[in-house]
């Protein structure tokens, strides 16, 4: 191998040296070492935004199901299992929704009182009428998303950290 005037290497052998490839690998590790932390929070915060969306669109669903059904449905609150659940006024159950491991219902409000009793139904109506909705999803590191119902229009709306009402007085006094 022969080397040129400007000092580099010329001939069939390239590569990189022992050197510089533990050099790469250090950087890389500081970068995941900074970065994961981040990355870790980031992932549970859109694990508890996703649950709040799966309880409004629940929610909403079964508003519209007892509309186009014409008959009474009711959701059960079983908020120790981390459960909804739709029945029908026989009690069979329609559908039901989990919240994943590490999220968990904070606090349940219907039409402004605090739901305690494990088990309790809140009925939808033919006519669109639903209970006022407030409840809280929370995970274990205490981030929080927040939704709320609209008693006529059956709206549900996801009230994130920093928006405008997120600490409104209808989030249980």
């Amino acid at each position: 191998m022969t080397i040129s005037a400007t000092g580099s290497r010329i001939g069939k052998w390239k590569g990189f040296t022992l050197f510089e490839v533990v050099v790469v690998l250090v950087i890389i590790a500081l970068v995941l070492t900074i970065s994961f932390p981040m990355v870790s929070r980031a992932l549970q915060k859109s694990n508890v935004r996703a649950s709040a969306r799966d309880v409004g669109t629940f929610l909403k669903y079964a508003r519209e199901l007892s509309i186009s059904r014409q008959e009474i449905l009711g959701v059960k609150i079983l908020k120790e299992e981390g459960k909804l659940e739709l029945l029908d006024t026989s009690g069979k159950i329609i559908k039901k929704v989990h919240l994943p491991q590490n999220v968990f219902f904070y606090k349940i409000a219907v039409d402004g009182t605090e739901v305690n009793e494990e088990g309790r139904i809140c009925w939808f109506y033919p006519d669109g009428r639903v209970p006022g909705f407030a409840i809280i999803v929370k995970d274990k590191n205490g981030y929080q998303i927040r939704l709320k119902s609209d008693i006529f229009s059956g709206f549900v709306r996801i009230v994130k950290p920093g928006d405008r009402d997120f600490k409104d007085e209808v989030f249980f006094r």
